[in-house]
Protein backbone atom coordinates (compact mmCIF):
# COMPACT_ATOMS: atom_id res chain seq x y z
CA UNK A 1 0.00 0.00 0.00
CA UNK A 2 2.57 2.55 1.11
CA UNK A 3 5.30 2.02 -2.32
CA UNK A 4 2.41 2.18 -4.60
CA UNK A 5 1.16 5.76 -3.02
CA UNK A 6 4.87 6.59 -3.07
CA UNK A 7 4.59 5.77 -6.45
CA UNK A 8 1.86 7.56 -7.53
CA UNK A 9 2.89 10.59 -5.80
CA UNK A 10 6.14 10.52 -7.06
CA UNK A 11 4.66 10.71 -10.73
CA UNK A 12 1.98 13.48 -9.90
CA UNK A 13 5.49 15.01 -8.62
CA UNK A 14 6.80 14.33 -12.07
CA UNK A 15 4.58 15.09 -14.49
CA UNK A 16 5.20 18.90 -15.31
CA UNK A 17 8.94 18.25 -15.40
CA UNK A 18 7.77 15.82 -18.44
CA UNK A 19 5.66 18.09 -20.09
CA UNK A 20 7.69 20.85 -19.48
CA UNK A 21 9.71 18.98 -22.30
CA UNK A 22 6.70 18.43 -24.50
CA UNK A 23 6.09 22.35 -24.99
CA UNK A 24 5.17 23.63 -28.50
CA UNK A 25 8.02 25.37 -30.95
CA UNK A 26 6.74 29.53 -30.54
CA UNK A 27 6.89 31.89 -33.68
CA UNK A 28 9.21 34.31 -33.17
CA UNK A 29 10.60 36.91 -35.56
CA UNK A 30 14.48 37.13 -36.10
CA UNK A 31 16.16 40.12 -37.52
CA UNK A 32 19.44 41.86 -37.20
CA UNK A 33 18.26 45.01 -36.29
CA UNK A 34 15.27 48.11 -36.39
CA UNK A 35 15.90 48.78 -39.83
CA UNK A 36 15.75 44.80 -41.14
CA UNK A 37 12.47 45.05 -38.53
CA UNK A 38 10.97 47.83 -40.24
CA UNK A 39 12.14 46.54 -43.69
CA UNK A 40 10.46 43.36 -43.44
CA UNK A 41 6.95 45.56 -42.62
CA UNK A 42 5.70 42.56 -40.41
CA UNK A 43 5.69 44.90 -37.61
CA UNK A 44 5.33 48.95 -37.59
CA UNK A 45 8.55 50.88 -37.41
CA UNK A 46 7.53 51.45 -32.92
CA UNK A 47 7.37 48.05 -32.09
CA UNK A 48 10.59 47.20 -34.02
CA UNK A 49 12.24 49.15 -31.87
CA UNK A 50 10.18 49.42 -28.55
CA UNK A 51 11.16 45.02 -29.10
CA UNK A 52 14.82 46.17 -29.74
CA UNK A 53 15.08 47.99 -26.81
CA UNK A 54 13.67 45.32 -24.95
CA UNK A 55 15.75 42.59 -26.40
CA UNK A 56 19.09 45.19 -25.55
CA UNK A 57 18.11 45.48 -21.70
CA UNK A 58 18.02 41.42 -21.80
CA UNK A 59 21.17 41.63 -23.51
CA UNK A 60 22.91 43.89 -20.58
CA UNK A 61 21.50 41.64 -17.78
CA UNK A 62 21.67 37.47 -20.11
CA UNK A 63 24.60 37.84 -22.24
CA UNK A 64 27.10 35.20 -21.91
CA UNK A 65 30.03 37.06 -19.74
CA UNK A 66 33.97 36.52 -20.05
CA UNK A 67 36.77 37.10 -17.46
CA UNK A 68 39.12 38.10 -20.79
CA UNK A 69 38.30 40.17 -23.98
CA UNK A 70 40.42 37.36 -26.19
CA UNK A 71 38.60 34.99 -25.14
CA UNK A 72 35.22 36.33 -25.71
CA UNK A 73 37.21 37.75 -29.41
CA UNK A 74 37.91 33.78 -29.87
CA UNK A 75 34.10 32.89 -29.44
CA UNK A 76 32.74 35.51 -31.51
CA UNK A 77 35.78 37.72 -33.37
CA UNK A 78 37.78 40.04 -33.32
CA UNK A 79 35.57 43.50 -32.27
CA UNK A 80 32.66 41.61 -31.46
CA UNK A 81 32.99 42.03 -27.60
CA UNK A 82 32.38 44.80 -24.83
CA UNK A 83 32.58 45.62 -21.96
CA UNK A 84 29.86 44.35 -19.75
CA UNK A 85 27.90 46.69 -17.35
CA UNK A 86 28.48 47.64 -14.09
CA UNK A 87 32.02 47.47 -14.12
CA UNK A 88 32.55 44.43 -13.45
CA UNK A 89 35.84 44.09 -15.26
CA UNK A 90 33.99 41.37 -17.72
CA UNK A 91 33.69 41.05 -21.64
CA UNK A 92 30.83 40.26 -23.42
CA UNK A 93 29.84 39.62 -27.13
CA UNK A 94 27.39 42.51 -29.19
CA UNK A 95 24.42 41.50 -29.90
CA UNK A 96 24.06 40.02 -33.69
CA UNK A 97 20.10 40.41 -33.84
CA UNK A 98 17.17 39.87 -32.15
CA UNK A 99 14.37 37.65 -31.79
CA UNK A 100 10.93 39.79 -31.47
CA UNK A 101 7.97 37.58 -29.29
CA UNK A 102 5.27 38.84 -31.05
CA UNK A 103 2.63 37.63 -33.36
CA UNK A 104 1.90 40.29 -36.43
CA UNK A 105 -0.79 42.64 -35.98
CA UNK A 106 -4.28 41.97 -37.08
CA UNK A 107 -5.69 43.63 -39.77
CA UNK A 108 -8.83 44.94 -38.82
CA UNK A 109 -11.93 45.30 -41.02
CA UNK A 110 -12.40 49.17 -41.76
CA UNK A 111 -16.14 50.25 -40.97
CA UNK A 112 -16.75 51.20 -44.56
CA UNK A 113 -17.21 47.64 -45.64
CA UNK A 114 -13.59 47.55 -47.89
CA UNK A 115 -10.22 47.15 -47.00
CA UNK A 116 -8.45 46.72 -44.44
CA UNK A 117 -7.76 49.44 -41.79
CA UNK A 118 -3.47 48.82 -40.22
CA UNK A 119 -2.98 49.49 -36.48
CA UNK A 120 -4.12 45.83 -35.49
CA UNK A 121 -2.37 44.90 -32.14
CA UNK A 122 0.26 42.75 -32.01
CA UNK A 123 0.14 40.04 -29.10
CA UNK A 124 3.34 39.23 -27.15
CA UNK A 125 3.85 35.53 -27.06
CA UNK A 126 7.37 36.11 -24.97
CA UNK A 127 10.18 38.34 -23.82
CA UNK A 128 11.95 39.56 -27.13
CA UNK A 129 15.39 38.27 -26.60
CA UNK A 130 19.32 39.10 -27.98
CA UNK A 131 20.96 36.77 -30.55
CA UNK A 132 24.32 36.74 -31.19
CA UNK A 133 26.60 34.65 -34.16
CA UNK A 134 29.97 32.68 -32.59
CA UNK A 135 32.33 31.67 -35.39
CA UNK A 136 32.34 27.90 -34.87
CA UNK A 137 28.57 28.70 -36.30
CA UNK A 138 28.42 31.37 -37.70
CA UNK A 139 25.31 30.64 -40.27
CA UNK A 140 23.09 30.63 -37.00
CA UNK A 141 21.74 32.86 -34.36
CA UNK A 142 21.82 31.99 -31.14
CA UNK A 143 20.35 32.27 -27.88
CA UNK A 144 22.21 33.68 -24.42
CA UNK A 145 22.35 30.15 -23.75
CA UNK A 146 23.82 29.34 -27.02
CA UNK A 147 20.72 27.74 -28.25
CA UNK A 148 20.34 27.27 -32.16
CA UNK A 149 17.31 29.77 -33.23
CA UNK A 150 17.70 30.35 -36.63
CA UNK A 151 20.07 31.27 -40.03
CA UNK A 152 17.63 33.87 -42.14
CA UNK A 153 15.69 36.83 -41.15
CA UNK A 154 12.41 36.24 -40.47
CA UNK A 155 9.56 34.10 -39.13
CA UNK A 156 11.16 30.95 -37.27
CA UNK A 157 9.65 28.27 -34.74
CA UNK A 158 12.18 28.14 -31.89
CA UNK A 159 12.03 26.03 -28.91
CA UNK A 160 10.32 27.11 -25.85
CA UNK A 161 13.48 27.12 -23.95
CA UNK A 162 15.00 29.86 -26.20
CA UNK A 163 12.07 31.93 -25.19
CA UNK A 164 12.93 31.76 -21.23
CA UNK A 165 15.61 34.80 -20.12
CA UNK A 166 18.48 33.20 -18.82
CA UNK A 167 20.77 34.14 -16.01
CA UNK A 168 23.94 35.71 -16.45
CA UNK A 169 27.00 33.35 -16.61
CA UNK A 170 30.35 33.18 -17.55
CA UNK A 171 31.72 31.19 -20.52
CA UNK A 172 35.09 29.29 -19.74
CA UNK A 173 37.27 29.96 -22.97
CA UNK A 174 36.27 28.87 -26.10
CA UNK A 175 33.20 27.74 -24.96
CA UNK A 176 29.90 29.85 -26.55
CA UNK A 177 29.21 27.92 -29.62
CA UNK A 178 30.65 24.77 -28.33
CA UNK A 179 28.30 24.47 -25.05
CA UNK A 180 31.26 24.84 -22.66
CA UNK A 181 31.04 24.51 -19.19
CA UNK A 182 29.21 27.50 -18.05
CA UNK A 183 30.57 28.89 -14.11
CA UNK A 184 27.37 30.81 -11.95
CA UNK A 185 29.48 33.17 -10.20
CA UNK A 186 30.98 36.54 -11.12
CA UNK A 187 34.48 35.78 -8.37
CA UNK A 188 37.64 35.58 -9.55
Amino acid sequence: MKRSRTLRLVLIGSTPLMLAGCEPSRPGYLYRDPASCIAAAVFDRSICQHEFELARAAHLQSAPRYRWRGDCETDFGAGRCEPAPYNTGLYMPLMAGYLVGREPPREEQSGSGGGTAGGGSARRTFASQPLYRSLDDAQHFRSADNLRVGSREGLPHVDADVTRSPAPSVVSRGGFGKSAARLSSFGS
